[in-house]
């Protein structure tokens, strides 16, 4: 393994000499190989939040089922598929079901990345707002773990 990486280490070094291959080539490499590169270590609460936002909102856009269980940021059940409902009145139900799970993704995606710039937050109490909303989307995402697909 020390061999692999010390010959791409070469290798690298050889084509930003001869043809000035820039530097973020090394990095869209390591993407595609493990997920993530060198660089996105450096700062990893941001690049997981970049990939959280842009997956959420990439998922609520297409979209097309509902999972059968959601719960809010406390554990609390808001949404269960039940059958008997769904009988009654079934496009009622699922346009309710399908707006309660499109809020849950809308939820998590708008401020999850909240904290993000925290330059622009001006005073304490806005950084301390955009943390409680951060902190409000990781429990929607940590009590919904199990419920997010396509």
């Amino acid at each position: 393994m020390r061999y692999i990486s010390r010959l791409e280490n070469k290798i690298y070094a050889w084509s930003y000499r001869k043809y000035k291959i820039p530097f973020r080539l090394k990095y869209f490499i390591q993407r595609a190989k493990r997920g993530y590169s060198d660089a996105d270590v450096w700062d990893i609460s941001y690049y997981l939040t970049w990939v959280i936002q842009n997956s959420f909102k990439d998922l609520e856009e297409i979209a097309l089922s509902i999972p059968s269980i959601l719960k809010d940021g406390d554990g609390n059940i808001i949404y269960q598929y039940d059958f008997e409902e769904e009988l009654q009145d079934p496009e009622t139900y699922w346009k309710d079901a399908k707006e309660a799970y499109h809020k849950l993704l809308k939820d998590i995606y708008e401020n999850i990345g909240c904290v993000e710039d925290i330059e622009s937050l001006e005073e304490e109490y806005m950084y301390d707002e955009a943390m409680n909303k951060q902190l409000e989307a990781l429990k929607l995402l940590i009590h919904n773990w199990n419920v997010f697909w396509d």
